[in-house]
């Protein structure tokens, strides 16, 4: 949202913006090559962009499984976290380089 309030007016007046989408993902840690270690390290502090396609299950894209897809930029890659015990994980955060499409088919 764009404040758009102009002087004189008796509130504040917002206006749509440039669309923005970021998309924070966990993963199960994997070093082995091709896998997530892998992947997302060289694109870290690069400014490339990735491809992203997004999804709820692995199952065909329907109007019940809808795909997310689109081109960021990653922000952030924790490539170490959880606690003694658990799984190894892998947190990060992408940030918009394009338009967010979704489909259902």
């Amino acid at each position: 949202m764009v404040d758009d309030t102009a002087m004189g007016d008796a509130f504040v007046s917002n206006a749509a913006g440039l669309a923005t989408w970021s998309i924070s993902v966990e993963f199960l840690q994997d070093y082995a090559t091709g896998e997530v270690d892998a992947t997302l390290e060289p694109l870290l502090g690069i400014g490339t962009t990735a491809a992203l396609v997004v999804k709820p299950t692995s199952g065909s894209v329907t109007g019940t499984n809808p795909s997310y897809s689109g081109t960021g930029i990653l922000e952030s890659y924790n490539p170490i976290g959880g606690a003694v015990g658990d799984q190894a994980m892998a947190s990060a955060t992408f940030q918009s380089a394009s338009a967010l499409t979704r489909s259902t088919q």
